[in-house]
């Protein structure tokens, strides 16, 4: 199969195209929420617990940063590429049948349109409109991008005269030799989280030039002393840029790069697909000494951050703990 472009092909691709297999984890759902006597279900991108939610009448909110839950009609997501209509309106009618079977299995009426499945009783999303996956979306829930307080060690210990910069990677990252060959040639004091480095094979010049780790890191600090970030997931990218940090993204999924294309549009970033090409190499160095030495993209970052240093997040989450509580 082709990549899904859409979330009703993300679906299909999950299992959502068989109506026995769909039912048999709908039970399963339904009986995790029978054993723990769930008076309310949070759901973040998990379809199925809602679907299960909507069989017993159980109340369920949906949180998340935004991609898991798309506008209405649900749009293509994969923008970059051709996609075929009419091969999407099958799809979604297959998977409008498939969950219309299920709910009709347990009693409950069908949908009109495979879109109602994540009409829920609240929807609050972990980002801000300018950074949303779905820009058109209009009034929304809007949290912005939160990150857990005091957990993890400090990045940077002491000053220092270079630039710092904080590159959390993935051993599956392709292309990742290049981009720690990249950050190596860089005058920067580079920290570089990665939970395993065994099959990383790069000379030991390479390698003393950086300090790598797999211990949890405080994001919090990072964003207070970084000069510049690397990462490929949307929270960490999200949530740099509106704590005015330029960030380099490296988007493994079709998520990620939605998410990093609402940063490039803002201008507080760049965005580079990782690939073991050979030219990804030069491709890497060039956006790296772009970031460092082009102001624009701090000074948009930071306007990002101006925009929203009044939004006070955790007295937006208390407030929808308290939502929640009443639902």
């Amino acid at each position: 199969w082709a990549p899904p472009a859409d979330y009703a092909e993300l679906l299909l691709h999950a299992g959502w195209g068989q109506a026995s297999g769909l039912q048999a984890r709908v039970r399963g759902w339904r009986g995790l929420f029978d054993a723990l006597n769930a008076d309310l279900i949070i759901a973040d991108h998990s379809p199925t617990a809602v679907l299960a939610a909507r069989t017993q009448g159980v109340p369920c909110v949906q949180w998340g940063h935004g991609f898991g839950v798309p506008t209405r009609p649900w749009p293509v997501f994969r923008t970059w590429e051709p996609t075929p209509v009419e091969s999407l309106a099958q799809v979604r009618q297959h998977v409008l049948t498939t969950v219309n079977a299920v709910l009709g299995q347990f009693g409950e009426p069908g949908l009109d349109a495979p879109d109602q499945l994540l009409n829920t009783a609240a929807c609050f999303l972990t980002t801000w409109p300018e950074l949303d996956h779905y820009p058109d979306r209009g009034s929304a829930d809007y949290c912005g991008p939160l990150w857990p307080a005091g957990i993890g060690e400090v990045p940077w210990a002491v000053d220092s005269a270079l630039p710092r910069i904080f590159a959390y990677l993935r051993p599956n990252l392709p292309g990742l030799p290049a981009v720690i060959r990249a950050l190596a040639a860089l005058d920067a004091d580079v920290l570089v989280h990665l939970s395993d480095r065994s099959g990383l094979e790069l000379a030991t010049t390479t390698l003393d030039r950086l300090r790598f780790t797999d211990r949890l890191i405080d994001i919090h600090a990072v964003a207070r002393q970084a000069d510049l970030v690397i990462c490929s997931g949307t929270d960490t990218l999200h949530g740099m840029a509106v704590r005015g940090i330029p960030t380099l993204a490296l988007p493994m999924n079709a998520e990620q790069r939605l998410g990093s294309e609402r940063l490039l549009a803002l201008g507080a970033g760049l965005s580079l697909v990782p690939s073991p090409a050979p030219d990804f190499l030069q491709a890497v160095v060039d956006a790296l000494n772009q970031l460092l030495h082009n102001a624009s993209f701090r000074e948009r970052a930071r306007r990002l951050q101006a925009d929203h240093r009044d939004q006070d997040s955790e007295a937006k989450v208390a407030a929808i703990a308290d939502r929640c509580v009443a639902l």
